[in-house]
């Protein structure tokens, strides 16, 4: 057990001291600072970790917001459920977003065709992007990215209502980066996986293959952009 004196934040203007703190003790204070700091409870729950160096280092970084401080308020962590209400979506009223603001660009959608037709035979498709439209290809026609990305920050949709233009753009030059002198083959769910139920399961049943066949995974979240840096070493990172 770890035996410490320190001053931590018990509150607007209130700075209390704990001495000596154990473990348990000093690893709940440090949740509860950061939930005050505007932490989700739930993602501070999927850490299933008590070492105590690791929680002072967490408590020390600044939580990424997507929308305000007060985002994460209704977030909670109960016996029945651990939901972060930020990320859960309401499919009903999402809007995939643009690269910027501001851009009204159109959308593009593979051929729904090609898509349905691979799942209807058991094989999933990936993309290439031409410059003009998307080509559909059957997984094993060469190694492709697997694009992971949280539904939160904008790029959730469908083979049939497709992606942005800025998007598709932005996503086919990280792969070119991923796969210099191939054919820039990728795989996401929001042009892999229809909205029809019976191929959305059958997509869905793939995805354990899709992420372990892919020659390199790409992820996307906006929360990790705002802490690693390619210019930042390994570790700090």
């Amino acid at each position: 057990s770890i035996q410490h004196s320190t001053i931590l934040d018990c509150g607007p203007g209130v700075k209390c001291k704990h001495s000596p703190l154990n473990n348990d003790n000093a690893l709940g204070i440090y949740q509860t600072n950061m939930i005050r700091a505007g932490w989700c409870p739930s993602i501070l729950h999927c850490f299933l970790t008590d070492d105590h160096l690791l929680w002072m280092y967490m408590s020390s970084m600044e939580p990424f917001f997507r929308h305000s401080s007060k985002e994460h308020n209704n977030c909670k962590v109960t016996k029945y459920s651990n939901n972060c209400h930020v990320h859960n979506v309401d499919e009903s009223t999402y809007k995939t977003r643009h690269t910027k603001p501001d851009c009204e660009c159109p959308f593009i959608v593979p051929p729904f065709h090609d898509v349905s037709n691979l799942l209807s035979r058991g094989h999933y498709p990936v993309i290439s992007y031409d410059g003009a439209g998307l080509i559909v290809h059957k997984e094993d026609s060469g190694p492709y990215v697997a694009i992971s990305h949280v539904w939160a920050d904008g790029l959730g949709s469908d083979t049939e209502r497709g992606l942005p233009t800025c998007q598709i753009r932005r996503i086919d030059g990280y792969v070119r980066e991923l796969l210099p002198g191939l054919t820039p083959m990728f795989w996401i769910d929001a042009l892999c996986i229809p909205e029809e139920n019976d191929l959305r399961k059958k997509a869905i049943r793939m995805m354990a293959d899709t992420y372990r066949d892919a020659e390199k995974v790409l992820v996307f979240d906006n929360s990790i952009r705002t802490l690693c840096s390619r210019d930042h070493p390994v570790e700090e990172n």
